[in-house]
């Protein structure tokens, strides 16, 4: 079990994922480590890009994260406006073809 600062951390998803809060001169800082050794392609893809793009492994994971993430929120907002656009047909009258 890895350690953060005098605690123990507890594993995630197999023991691959840890999670670390600390404070530091009154700002909060967010640690998140992660067991790549199933995926070593991955890692050294990753140290390919960062070094060609003259960037960090860390620029690369963040950049990476923040368009996972905006393309799920965009995905979900896809969604929801579906819904509403739908919602006229929400009725006892068009029940008949929810079966269909």
């Amino acid at each position: 079990m890895q350690r953060c600062r005098d605690r123990a951390l507890p594993s995630v998803s197999n023991g691959c994922l840890y999670l670390c809060n600390t404070a530091f001169m009154g700002t909060t800082r967010h640690q998140v480590t992660f067991d790549f050794g199933d995926h070593p392609r991955l890692v050294d893809v990753l140290k390919m890009m960062a070094a060609r793009e003259r960037t960090t492994q860390k620029a690369i994971v963040v950049d990476a994260l923040t368009a996972y993430f905006a393309h799920k929120q965009e995905n979900l907002a896809v969604l929801v406006a579906a819904d509403k656009a739908f919602a006229k047909w929400d009725n006892e009258d068009d029940r008949v073809y929810d079966s269909l």
